[in-house]
Formats: structure tokens, C-alpha cells, sequence
């Protein structure tokens, strides 16, 4: 049973960071940037998406992350802009991947889904919406740090490059100092929560009305 839930963990995770990365690159082929599909990053195959630190993060501490897209703006129409919507792109497509998760755990739940994998699917939601607020830090590479770029002042890009440095280590040092990943878990359960009470539980009302 274990080994079954750790399986299903690693391939949640794949899937996460998959579609995370996709929407990264899908947001900013259609914006007009083509950057992502030249390097091979607008695929649904995650071998082009993982990074080596944030896979040993990921069995360290549970969380991780993939290899940054990379992203021209100068490609865009309106830079600024659409480099938010191509940062928000990422944590967008976990939250619905969680919701999509939660409403097929419901709906399993009431068809007679096995408790295992009832769980198994629990720990996508989880994973997803994890790694959804994880990216939402303004730590590089995350994406917070990419949006708190965009509305800091150009005279901090100085200081902010020079804090690019830092950012895998200080993820790290979060992590095994400061044991942020308890404090991540915690709202991650209250995210998750809200969620069901928000979309799930209408979906499923809405589905039950349909079958009478």
C-alpha cells in the first residue's frame, strides 16, 4: 500500500510540474514569444521540464520545482504585462489541476472508489495546490520572484539580478532551518478546503440535479 501511494506520489508530481510548465510555455507561445517552443519546452513530456535540485527537494522535503521556461519578452506586445500573465500561468494551472483532482475524488467517493486510492488522489490535490502557493514566494526562480519584478521600479533590477544568486540555496535553507514546508502544509489544508467548499460542492450539486 505504501509503495502503491509513493508511486502515485511521484507521478502527481510529474504531472504538476508537467502542466505547470506547459502553461508557462503555452501562455507565452500564444502571447506571441515562440522562445518556449524553440527550446523544446512546449510539451506535455517531463523529462523537459525537470531540474536536478528540485528533484532531490521533492524527496528531501516533499516539494520541488522544474526547470524555469524560458521567456523573451521583448516578443510581447506589452512586456510587463504579459510576463504576469505568463508568471501566473504556472500556480493557475495546479489550482485547477487540484479541483479537477477534489471533484474526482468526490465523485469516486460516491461510486465506491477504494479508500487507497481515494488517498492517492488526495495527494495529488495536495501536490498541486502545494506547489501552486510554493511558486507564489517572491524567491528566484519561483514564480512570485518573476511577478514582484514586474512591479518593483527598474532601479532594483541591479540588486534583484544579485539575489538571483541566492534563490535555490535560500529555498533550501527555508526548508531544512526555518521548516517552512510545515508552515506551506498548513495553508496548503486551508487552501484545499476552501476550494471543495467554493467549486466542488457546487459541481456536484449541479451533477446530482443533472441525474434527476
Amino acid at each position: 500500500m505504501n509503495f502503491v501511494l509513493w508511486v502515485a506520489g511521484i507521478v502527481s508530481f510529474l504531472i504538476a510540474i508537467t502542466f505547470h510548465e506547459y502553461a508557462h510555455a503555452f501562455v507565452a507561445d500564444k502571447l506571441g514569444d515562440q522562445t518556449p517552443r524553440i527550446y523544446g519546452r512546449l510539451t506535455f513530456n517531463p523529462l523537459r521540464h525537470l531540474d536536478l535540485l528540485g528533484i532531490i527537494t521533492f524527496f528531501l522535503f516533499n516539494i520541488g520545482w522544474a526547470k524555469p521556461v524560458p521567456v523573451n519578452a521583448a516578443n510581447f506586445k506589452n512586456p510587463r504585462r504579459d510576463m504576469a500573465l505568463v508568471a501566473v500561468a504556472g500556480p493557475t494551472s495546479n489550482i485547477l489541476l487540484g479541483i479537477v483532482g477534489l471533484l474526482l475524488r468526490e465523485l469516486g467517493l460516491q461510486l465506491g472508489l477504494s479508500s487507497l486510492w481515494a488517498v492517492a488522489l488526495y495527494g495529488f490535490v495536495l501536490i498541486n495546490v502545494l506547489l501552486a502557493l510554493f511558486n507564489l514566494f517572491p524567491i528566484p526562480p519561483l514564480d512570485g520572484y518573476k511577478f514582484l519584478k514586474l512591479i518593483l521600479p527598474e532601479r532594483y533590477d541591479e540588486y534583484l539580478t544579485e539575489y538571483e544568486r541566492y534563490g535555490p540555496v535560500l529555498i533550501v535553507l527555508l526548508f531544512w532551518v526555518l521548516d517552512f514546508g510545515r508552515f506551506l502544509v498548513s495553508y496548503t489544508l486551508k487552501l484545499v478546503s476552501l476550494l471543495h467548499l467554493i467549486f466542488v460542492r457546487p459541481l456536484i450539486f449541479f451533477i446530482k440535479g443533472q441525474e434527476h
